[in-house]
């Protein structure tokens, strides 16, 4: 009886048009949605089990791609983006809606097991980047809700396990998550230190930088100056994905984050305070960082085909590559060629957005005020990974709060606290701000034409370099004197062109990779004058020379902007030195800030 009835429920619903069906089957895919628990639209597939008409209109009819899976695509997750970036010619909508929901399906499967530490190896974070990345309305609630950063916080506390290849991916993860779930911060503070060890070893440590960067294929894709050798099979490393978001600044970012989050008495630490502030992610923020990536995965697809031809060169290191490519979410061909992207004329910059108000910290590590001398007698060739007391230093005023930490001799992992070597000590971390800086774009040549003289340090930037023996990259690290002139006039031209040009991703691409700033500020120290670049050659790396007016004092900045966090790095060098993170405010906001730091 049973099946007659719904046998009869099937001819009723067959028989009607098929304007009408069509729509009866969106309206299960959009309904299907509102379940908590299942985001994709199982619903939908079950009705196209009824028959195989339906299951013909849901698979195989044209409509699917061109209505149906788009719209249950969009009633999930942010589109804006992909439309945007010009994705979603032949975007296949039913497949990327399968590898989001499967990806977010096992961050909240680990989540609800997290003693099966296998299931990280299964999450897809290339798909869970795109979801951040293109996030306009939907996409960070469902990573919210599906548990996210809880996967990839325990995938950086089980990275030391793995030689942290996993790091570069999780922590520009975990630095954007955290302006939306402040708790994130907990998996970088333990009960005994304020930053954990293995965080707060990359702060000072510039050695240390290895352990994060010696994966990345940004290093090979921009620095390399010798012909490709078919027999070193290590060039690069194309099995992986990394965002082309800084990782190294994001952990300087998560550094300060965690400090404020954990930190007992942060404002009576520091008189006139300023509250480091949250943002909230949009797509347009991401729009470089995806042509990075996508310019770097373009590069791999090239380095694919040149390996094609060296014979029987480790063909698994081959396949593996092929299977990298095919699977990212960029295309496999330049698909914005008219606008000059991933040419050698053309740089994806961001440098504008360096001019205007900042506000921010800075930390070092004071040695002086430290130990007695026997305790520093053999500290001069050693390696600060984290150091004994914290305290936050403004003035004269600090409060000190204890923390456990070692110096070592070598960069090991945390597993080796037990080595005979390691040696306890007692270092003060200063935590110095807020620092407010106003940064104006100036031109690289003065109106003659001729360079503008320039301190010693910004000079070897512009410098002739020989070219004799260096085979040119696929870009140029950076501008001669004798090309300045022509590559700024390009770049005026550039400047000059229509607004239809001035369009995704035109507008994001410059043929000058160097822009140069100057501007003045105040910290604790005094007030200083500071003078720098972004190099666009080597994805936005911003270097600046900070000196102070009245004690002639120099110190250099380098550091990269990660949007919409602002621009995080290190100052000083390997002997004194460390992290500073700043953020653009309004010119208000700058202004009620020095007056709030007077009074107080």
């Amino acid at each position: 009886m049973t099946a007659a009835t719904n046998h009869s429920h099937y001819c009723l619903l067959l028989s009607l048009p098929k304007e009408i069906l069509l729509e009866i089957i969106t309206f299960v895919a959009l309904d299907s949605s509102h379940s908590s628990y299942q985001l994709f639209p199982t619903s939908l597939l079950e009705l196209a089990q009824c028959c195989k008409y339906l299951y013909h209109l849901v698979h195989k009819d044209p409509w699917r791609q061109q209505t149906l899976w788009p719209c249950a695509f969009h009633h999930r997750f942010d589109t804006a983006a992909i439309y945007r970036r010009r994705l979603h010619y032949n975007y296949n909508w039913h497949a990327a809606l399968q590898r989001r929901c499967r990806a977010l399906h096992q961050c909240r499967l680990f989540a609800s097991n997290p003693r099966r530490v296998e299931l990280l190896n299964t999450i897809q974070w290339e798909v869970i980047w795109d979801m951040i990345t293109e996030h306009d309305q939907y996409n960070i609630p469902n990573i919210l809700e599906y548990q996210v950063q809880f996967a990839a916080g325990i995938a950086f506390q089980l990275g030391p396990y793995h030689d942290r290849e996993v790091y570069p991916v999780v922590l520009p993860i975990l630095s954007l998550l955290v302006n939306y779930d402040f708790s994130i911060t907990r998996f970088f503070h333990t009960k005994d230190t304020i930053v954990s060890n293995e965080l707060s070893q990359f702060a000072y440590n510039f050695e240390a930088d290895s352990l994060i960067t010696q994966y990345t294929p940004l290093r090979d894709f921009h620095a390399w100056t010798d012909p490709i050798d078919p027999h070193r099979t290590s060039f690069i490393n194309t099995t992986s994905f990394y965002p082309a978001h800084d990782p190294l600044a994001s952990t300087f970012h998560l550094f300060f984050t965690t400090i404020f989050a954990n930190h007992p008495h942060l404002y009576q630490a520091i008189p006139g305070c300023v509250p480091i502030p949250l943002f909230n992610l949009h797509s347009e923020l991401f729009d470089v960082e995806f042509l990075r990536r996508y310019e770097r995965n373009l590069f791999l697809v090239s380095l694919q085909e040149s390996r094609k031809g060296w014979g029987k060169l480790d063909q698994r290191t081959l396949r593996s590559t092929s299977a990298m490519i095919n699977n990212s979410s960029t295309p496999l061909h330049n698909i914005y060629p008219e606008s000059g992207f991933a040419s050698a004329s053309q740089f994806v910059s961001e440098a504008h957005l360096i001019e205007g108000e900042w506000v921010g910290y800075y930390t070092f590590q004071d040695t002086d005020d430290d130990n007695n001398d026997d305790d520093n007698n053999n500290d001069d060739d050693n390696i600060d990974e984290q150091d004994g007391h914290r305290s936050m230093m403004n003035n004269n005023n600090t409060i000190t709060a204890t923390t456990t930490a070692t110096i070592t001799t070598t960069t090991t992992t945390p597993n080796n606290s037990n080595n005979n070597n390691n040696t306890s000590t007692n270092m003060e971390d200063w935590f110095d701000g807020p620092m407010r800086v106003t940064i104006k774009i100036v031109p690289l040549e003065d109106p003659s034409g001729e360079p503008i003289s320039q301190s010693s340090w910004l000079s070897r930037w512009l410098d002739q370099e020989d070219d004799t023996i260096i085979t040119e990259p696929r870009k140029r690290r950076k501008t001669s004197n004798n090309n300045l002139a022509s590559t700024i006039q390009n770049s005026y031209a550039c400047s000059s062109r229509s607004s239809s040009q001035q369009q995704f991703p035109s507008k994001h691409l410059k043929a000058c990779p160097l822009t140069r700033f100057e501007g003045t500020g105040v910290d604790n120290l005094g007030t200083f004058s500071i003078t720098g670049l972004v190099d666009d050659a080597e994805e936005g790396q911003v270097t600046w020379e900070k000196n102070y007016i009245d004690s002639g004092e120099t110190w250099e900045y380098s550091g990269r902007f990660i949007w919409p966090i602002g621009l995080c790095g290190r100052w000083g060098d390997e002997e004194y030195g460390g992290p500073w993170w700043m953020w653009k405010v309004s010119d208000h906001d700058a202004v009620a800030t020095n007056l709030s730091s007077v009074t107080k």
